[in-house]
């Protein structure tokens, strides 16, 4: 499991106001990242600007995004479930105008990534770049983590069973969680935002009027294993290792009590 952020300038600019940016990212990294960060933008249907990185900050990243002007901007910080700690595993993937960032684990190829030493992502970048979007949204939408990138230089988001939220504008701006206070909505499953149009095949969209966390959908998905058809053991256990951060890295033992 990752944390991820994909938005347009225009949604990044009023966060900026409401909320702060930075303040997002470091909730993102430390709710579940820290094994490297990354970023690229998006201008005229052009990427521009990638940087990824074991020591890439979220303070750098902040400067960037306040820095250029850009159409929109993707932000992932990573959790190495899969693969080496090394800065080219780290997320975003990105070739020409196409680009992928991931949150979840993908099982069924982490034999085939440890193998080659690539990251699930990667390989499954390899199948979608540089296709269109009606092909990307077959392959993304038969995995099981949640998805956003670029395609021929337009943003999409992609959600199956991992945590995706959208901020409450009239404008494009999706990530995994938001922090406390934040208004924002909780994507249904199988949700795709694509070519700016938005489904949802099964819908469960839920309106916080304060805030979804990653911890609210761990609290919520994970407390009854025995929903999931498949991989239930790993999924339970995945979410425990390395989904359910919150409450975790500064001692509280006050948001554990789904696991004690």
């Amino acid at each position: 499991m990752c944390r991820l952020m994909i938005a347009s300038q225009l949604a990044v600019t009023d966060y900026e106001r409401r909320y702060g940016i930075l303040n997002l990212l470091a909730h993102l990294e430390r709710e579940c990242g820290g094994h490297g960060n990354g970023l690229v933008f998006c201008r005229d249907r052009k990427l521009f600007g990638l940087k990824k990185g074991l020591d890439l900050s979220v303070e750098t990243i902040y400067d960037d995004i306040m820095s250029y002007n850009f159409d929109y901007v993707l932000f992932h910080t990573r959790i190495a479930s899969v693969s080496s700690r090394l800065d080219e595993n780290c997320h975003p993937f990105a070739h020409e105008n196409s680009a992928l960032a991931m949150n979840g684990t993908e099982h069924g190829l982490a034999n085939a990534a440890s193998a080659v030493n690539r990251t699930d992502s990667e390989l499954i970048f390899d199948l979608v770049k540089d296709k269109n979007i009606n092909y990307t949204s077959k392959i993304l939408t038969s995995f099981d983590s949640a998805f956003v990138g670029f395609c021929e230089g337009k943003p999409y988001a992609f959600k199956n069973y991992g945590a995706l939220c959208e901020y409450l504008i009239e404008d494009f701006f999706f990530a995994s969680s938001f922090p406390e206070g934040v208004s924002c909505k909780e994507l249904g499953y199988k949700f795709s935002f694509k070519n700016f149009k938005r489904n949802c095949y099964t819908s469960s969209d839920k309106t916080k009027t304060s805030s979804f966390t990653s911890r609210d959908f761990f609290n919520y998905q994970f407390k009854q294993p025995e929903i999931f058809s498949h991989n239930e053991d790993d999924t339970w256990e995945e979410a425990y290792v390395e989904g359910y951060r919150e409450g975790y890295r500064d001692g509280s033992k006050k948001e554990r009590h789904v696991y004690e």
